[in-house]
């Protein structure tokens, strides 16, 4: 998958702790996250470089550390840095960042490490016996290596590389950053010689990005091209902007290294009034959500019309070779997408609770309000304990289980659905997560 150009939208300017970040971005993107999951690889240009309060003014879109951390949670598992955020940021901010994406397991794409600055940027990703060759650049861009070691094309360099190693490479990607449509004005001559260029040096994916909005028109799709020019944003910089992105989903056959099942699927910018905090906040949301599920019942008369337009829009200039793809999912399965995420990543561990001795237990659930379980129903969880932390509750089984006993109550609760239990350290009077264990 590839995802429209991630950048941060109405930011708080001032600091705030880690658990505000994650669960803005929760907000903002938390409806997609269940679908990225899905995929085996999740492409994200990214616009975002780490800075410090007041944060989130263009054209830098600065963020602090968290921000990064919490976007990790989403399910990407590459990004596209190679940008005009990054052009203008410090150099510190363009390490440090790095850092923490590769610490949250995202590979950055378009940046040069130190041993790679004299050769041609690539990143190689071996899927199920696949080995692919991700790229990403900005262009138009002159020589071969920009600021801060960014990368531009060269066809020269690169058909050198691609000779050496087209053998060994099933698919060549590229996720180029178009620098004169940054603010809109797209320069279609450019971007199909471009993407001309690309194809016949042996590219087999080409999908810009950089606009605000997306334009899917497509210069080819078949079992061996898919060439794409403007994945769009997958939210506008304010709530004040208008802004339209597309996901752009296909399969590669194992076998015979055809391009397969291309799909898109359009994300609304959806404006709501999250009361509690007094401000309005935009959310990611897949369009066909807004037509068939639970999402769609608070829509006003002119998000209505705006959002029929919207789609209207994608599907008239949708190339017809190109389906329109639906991932079906109620608030719960968004819900329990989050939730998941939370016990996952163990943002929460080192918080205080009062519990029992050292042992071991077993986490199955983790939810925003507490909610009283109908154990003569699920008997299974009889004997369970809650705790609350920063304003979450913790379901736990177990305190005192050795290690052995809570991997076998895991193995016995995952066969009962609960397939995101996982096994917490209760360490004196601090919850521990440990690492999953089948």
């Amino acid at each position: 998958m590839v995802l429209p150009t991630i950048l941060p939208t109405n930011v708080a300017e001032t600091t705030q702790p880690f658990s505000y970040w994650y669960n803005k971005v929760d907000r903002q993107y938390g409806s997609l996250r269940a679908t990225l999951q899905t995929a085996d690889l999740v492409i994200a240009p990214m616009l975002a470089t780490i800075g410090e309060s007041p944060y989130g003014k263009a054209p830098m879109y600065s963020v602090p550390e968290d921000w990064f951390t919490s976007i990790s949670s989403l399910g990407i598992t590459h990004t596209c840095l190679s940008n005009a955020a990054t052009l203008r940021a410090k150099p510190r901010s363009v390490m440090r960042r790095t850092d923490i994406l590769r610490q949250e397991r995202i590979v950055p794409i378009g940046l040069f490490d130190g041993a790679q600055t004299e050769g041609i940027h690539c990143v190689i990703k071996e899927i199920k016996g696949l080995r692919l060759a991700l790229f990403s650049f900005v262009y138009p861009f002159q020589g071969y290596n920009g600021q801060f070691g960014m990368s531009g094309f060269d066809t020269d360099r690169f058909e050198a590389f691609y000779s050496e190693y087209r053998d060994s490479i099933d698919c060549w990607i590229a996720i180029p950053s178009w620098k004169n449509a940054q603010y809109g004005a797209v320069s279609r001559a450019e971007q199909r010689d471009l993407m001309n260029t690309l194809s016949r040096a042996g590219f087999n994916v080409v999908i810009g990005y950089s606009g605000k909005h997306m334009c899917i028109e497509t210069m080819m799709q078949d079992s061996a091209k898919l060439l794409l020019f403007d994945v769009g944003m997958t939210l506008p910089a304010s709530i004040s902007q208008t802004g339209s992105g597309v996901l752009v989903e296909f399969s590669i056959d194992t076998v015979t290294k055809e391009i397969q099942n291309v799909g898109l699927i359009p994300i609304y910018p959806l404006l709501v009034d999250q009361s509690e905090e007094r401000e309005m906040e935009l959310m990611a949301v897949f369009g066909r959500d807004l037509e068939v599920s639970e999402y769609s019942t608070n829509l006003s008369q002119d998000q209505e019309t705006h959002f029929k337009t919207f789609m209207a829009k994608f599907r008239q200039t949708k190339p017809l070779s190109i389906k329109e793809f639906y991932y079906p999912q109620s608030l719960a399965i968004r819900n329990d997408a989050s939730n998941a995420i939370q016990l996952q990543k163990g943002w929460e561990v080192d918080s205080t609770i009062h519990s029992a001795p050292r042992g071991y237990g077993v986490q199955f659930l983790q939810l925003a309000r507490e909610i009283m379980l109908d154990t003569e129903y699920y008997h299974h969880l009889r004997g369970y304990s809650v705790f609350q932390i920063n304003g979450r509750f913790h379901y736990v089984l177990g305190k005192n289980l050795t290690l052995e006993e809570a991997e076998n109550l895991l193995r016995e609760l995952r066969s009962k659905s609960h397939e995101f239990a996982q096994i917490v350290q209760i360490n004196g009077s601090t919850l521990v997560s440990t690492t999953n264990r089948e």
